[in-house]
């Protein structure tokens, strides 16, 4: 080949790994497990906890990588997320927002869709061409669950977190071809034996006179239990 045309191909390879062209980006996850730890399901109040991962990639330097993210629907009842313990069900949700009124959902890239949506993340390398960004997922379960029974609660999903990622382009998610999966994640809840027991006042009332025949009230007492 003559010198001059050899240069002529370096100075276009050169352009084309400077444009973005050259290495195909390659992305993984880490699981999200969560505990809810000992849940106190006869205050019929919700009880939240968090979870974090993270993605990283590599691929062309200072370029950027998009992600779509999401979480398959797992163990459901009816539809919605639950964690089991024998024949219980204990229902809860994932979401991607601090308030927890955004669900972390799934487009079905992997498997059933699930809610509205994942989510979508544009991760920029580094000069190196490497990046990585952390995750927390926003875990609740429901109020008003008084009936469940006292065990230790399970829910899993064997193909979430997971990915599916390009170089960034005008699409949004869900877009890419290119998956990669956490290999599944886990959340647990534990409800104790316990009772509660309350009891209402008595109020005899009040009397200016000697008491020379019974005075009766009457007062309840209540008893609830896991």
């Amino acid at each position: 080949m003559h010198p001059s045309l050899a240069r002529i191909g370096l100075v276009l390879l050169a352009s084309l790994l400077s444009a973005g062209v050259g290495a195909a980006q390659t992305c993984s996850i880490t699981a999200a497990n969560g505990d809810y730890g000992n849940v106190d399901i006869l205050s019929g109040a919700t009880d939240d906890t968090t979870a974090t991962f993270s993605v990283s990639c590599s691929g062309n330097a200072n370029s950027t990588v998009r992600l779509c993210i999401e979480f398959s629907p797992g163990q459901t009842t009816s539809g919605q997320r639950r964690l089991a313990s024998g024949t219980y069900r204990l229902l809860h949700e994932l979401y991607a927002d601090s308030a927890r009124t955004v669900v972390w959902g799934s487009w079905g890239l992997s498997s059933t869709a699930y809610g509205t949506a994942g989510q979508q993340y544009d991760l920029a390398l580094n000069a190196s061409g490497s990046g990585t960004a952390n995750f927390t997922v926003y875990g609740r379960v429901w109020a008003n669950q008084q009936t469940a029974g006292p065990g230790t609660y399970s829910w899993t999903m064997s193909t979430a977190p997971t990915i599916e990622y390009a170089y960034k382009t005008a699409t949004a998610c869900p877009t890419g071809t290119i998956q990669a999966t956490s290999g599944g994640s886990a959340w647990a809840a534990t409800i104790a034996n316990n009772c509660i027991i309350s009891a209402s006042s008595l109020n005899f009332g009040s009397t200016a006179s000697t008491i020379s025949s019974n005075i009766d009230a009457t007062g309840t007492i209540s008893v609830q239990c896991t």
